[in-house]
């Protein structure tokens, strides 16, 4: 329902846009509709058919995506379909029945956004469009090496180039240090704490400090950065709302457990 209403707002927003304005925010757009995507595909492999449910009529998806994915036929045949009709579009998005073969949903997941933020820059020519790009590169890379830090990995499933903190070879190499320093990079040479660099307390942390840029890029009297902003407005919303509610409802689950247990 909070992931429904985002979308609905989202969609509203783009019904109001011009042409123009519409192929600017494309990158962005996609981005969002591609979080929807995977909502969709995670479904598919749940026991419980309805508990990932999408609502696909406030998506900006394309109308052959939503066919493929509404009906609830085998994952290989779903992924087949999408493969086949998505392996020739800016994305290509060749070798998604591979990839879930290897690894099922997650693994398809890992390729869409892999693949997503190795074109982003190609398909953004706005340049406000193309420093929120180059801060959604920043952004996976840091969370992708914090995770790698987090659980002892010997190296890093590759980031990616384009961002603004530059990547060396020797960050292909997870580490606290160098975790530290790219953090530091991204929010500006902020100091962070050790506790801070935990994957849990650090994605609330680069999302606040990207949030805050928007806002003052928002201010500005370039409309792609007015609608971007409120674009990006919406989703930290509805992921705060979204944190609460699953917060909420472990602490009911919790609480339930333990009394069963007494």
């Amino acid at each position: 329902m909070i992931w429904d209403e985002a979308a609905a707002e989202r969609r509203w927003l783009y019904l109001q846009m011009d042409g123009d304005l519409r192929k600017d925010l494309a990158p962005l757009l996609v981005y969002f509709e591609l979080r929807t995507l995977i909502l969709c595909l995670r479904s598919l492999e749940t026991d419980m058919p309805g508990a990932m449910e999408v609502n696909l009529t406030v998506s900006l998806l394309a109308k052959e995506v939503k066919k493929i994915v509404v009906f609830r036929s085998a994952p290989e045949s779903v992924i087949g379909k999408l493969e086949r009709f998505l392996a020739d579009s800016p994305l290509r998005l060749h070798g998604l029945a591979a990839a879930y073969g290897e690894g099922g949903v997650q693994k398809c997941e890992e390729l869409i956004w892999r693949r997503y933020f190795e074109q982003i820059l190609a398909f953004s020519s706005h340049p406000e469009v193309s420093r929120l790009s180059r801060s959604l590169i920043d952004l996976r890379n840091i969370l992708t090496m914090a995770k790698c830090v987090r659980w002892n990995e010997p190296e890093l499933p590759g980031l990616i180039n384009g961002g603004y903190v530059r990547i060396r070879k020797a960050d292909q190499v997870p580490s606290p240090a160098t975790l530290e320093e790219m953090v530091r990079g991204f929010t500006g040479g902020r100091q962070v704490a050790a506790a801070d660099l935990h994957p849990v307390n650090l994605e609330p942390l680069l999302y606040a400090h990207l949030s805050t840029a928007m806002r003052r890029r928002m201010r500005s009297m370039c409309p792609v950065a007015g609608c971007m902003g409120y674009i990006w407005h919406i989703f930290t919303v509805a992921r705060k709302r979204s944190g609460r509610y699953h917060d909420a409802r472990f602490a009911v689950n919790f609480t339930e457990s333990m009394e069963r247990e007494q």
